[in-house]
């Protein structure tokens, strides 16, 4: 998919690579709920924008913040709760200011991203052999007791 780079003041203060059907809150951290990417600015509301992803896109929506939330430029300001679709190259500006900024970059290929029939049918696996047996092999090798055959997982 794709990977986000958050900076301040031109320097990283957050990255992370999404994956199908996420959802990320962005804020000042102030408010109760959780929030995902915490920006330390007076100009962030305490729920400023939602990423999301579906089948394969990334989106972003601005949740009535106070300062609004701008992309590609401090031009083009959302209106607040419309989905936008996201594409790699794109810059998110957080309330017109410039020294916070969300790039869209591409996935870092170094991390592996597990298959969909790993997760589904894999999780519920691991928790009960977890409980029962209070620890749990995995790896490629048949003998584990969560057997993953890719070539890049060690036996």
């Amino acid at each position: 998919m794709a990977k986000l780079v958050f900076f301040q003041n031109g320097a990283v203060i957050n990255q992370h690579n999404v994956r199908d059907a996420e959802a990320y809150i962005v804020g000042n951290g102030k408010a109760p709920e959780t929030v995902d990417f915490i920006i330390d600015s007076p100009h962030i509301s305490k729920i400023h924008a939602r990423i999301e992803t579906k089948d394969g896109k990334l989106f972003i929506t601005d949740l009535k913040s106070t300062n609004g939330t701008y992309l590609n430029g401090i031009d083009k300001k959302l209106t607040p709760e419309k989905q936008y679709e996201l594409s790699v190259g794109d810059a998110v500006y957080f309330a017109k200011d410039i020294t916070i900024k969300l790039a869209i970059e591409k996935a870092d290929d170094s991390e592996i991203q597990p298959s969909k029939t790993i997760i589904s049918s894999g999780t519920e696996k691991f928790i009960t052999l977890l409980e029962k047996k209070g620890s749990v092999s995995i790896g490629r090798d048949e003998s584990n007791d969560i057997h993953i055959p890719e070539t890049y997982i060690s036996r």
